[in-house]
């Protein structure tokens, strides 16, 4: 009977060792499992936050409450994040819909920092179960998008104020080509009654380089007006066949009187035979 006793106790003492070492060894996979979870929590450069269905804090890493203003954990659990909202109403809104679709991703929110100063926080969510407690929890991670969301601002004021000046200097070109068409239409039309009259070979010769190059003149103010359309690829050109040869000749006899007053001989030709007629926009060519 001794004898069975003692190898009772013998199968028991070996038992108990076994499971002694398996739940020995299970504790160490345990505590590096936790270990492992706390250097991913705290040094996780994006925030990572539990909450109750409440809003109230569970637990969160240094990322998460230090953007909200707090030095230690202990200072965050159990705060109501609703109270970092700059619109509370905002919280209630995202938890609707957070139950209708079990996570959110990319909300951009503003908030505010214990002390009152706002920021903007990008906000990932899922809807999640505590497996100890059974209980239905947020969990969010976040991050501080303020230095961004100013960045965003100050582009888009840039922008603006791009946009205001490109107006501006449309509305200058417009009334400038329109101060400047106004007396050189007077101009074209006396020179028109002027041609009407009985006048010299030598007189008419100039009239009409004044009349031709002052029509010049308007076709460029004219493109100066249409300006605007160029930077959004609206002007419209008008094609026509002409002779490109005497539109030489009509440029040479517009230069030549400045040409003479420098007594300058100003003359031109083509190396290559010129085509009979072109197709073109003659006026902006």
């Amino acid at each position: 009977m001794a004898s069975e006793l003692i190898v009772v106790i013998t199968v028991l003492i070996a038992v108990l060792a076994i499971v002694t070492g398996y739940v020995r060894k299970q504790i160490r996979l345990l505590r590096n499992i936790q270990a492992e979870y706390r250097l991913l929590k705290e040094h996780n450069l994006a925030g990572v936050c539990r909450t109750d269905m409440n809003g109230r804090v569970i637990d969160a890493n240094y990322a998460s409450y230090s953007v909200l203003g707090y030095e230690r954990l202990e200072d965050v659990v159990g705060v109501d994040v609703k109270t970092h909202y700059q619109s509370p109403a905002e919280r209630i809104r995202i938890l609707e819909r957070l139950k209708e679709t079990g996570f959110l991703t990319g909300l951009e929110v503003h908030m505010k920092r214990a002390d009152g100063r706002p920021f903007w926080v990008l906000y990932n969510l899922a809807l999640t179960k505590n497996p100890v407690t059974g209980c239905s929890e947020v969990v969010a991670t976040t991050m501080d998008i303020t230095a961004m969301k100013k960045t965003q601002e100050d582009l888009q004021a840039a922008k603006e104020a791009a946009e205001a000046a490109s107006r501006a200097k449309d509305q200058f070109l417009a009334n400038m080509s329109h101060e400047l068409r106004t007396p050189l239409n007077g101009v074209l039309g006396m020179t028109a009654l002027a041609l009407d009259c009985n006048l010299p070979a030598e007189v008419r010769t100039y009239l009409e380089e004044v009349s031709a190059s002052g029509n010049g003149l308007l076709r460029i103010i004219n493109d100066v007006l249409e300006y605007s359309r160029l930077q959004v690829d609206r002007v419209q050109l008008t094609p026509e066949a002409f002779s490109l040869r005497q539109t030489f000749e009509d440029i040479s006899s517009k230069m030549s009187a400045a040409a003479q007053a420098k007594k300058l001989a100003l003359s031109w030709n083509a190396e290559a035979p010129l085509p009979a007629r072109v197709w073109a926009d003659r006026g902006r060519l």
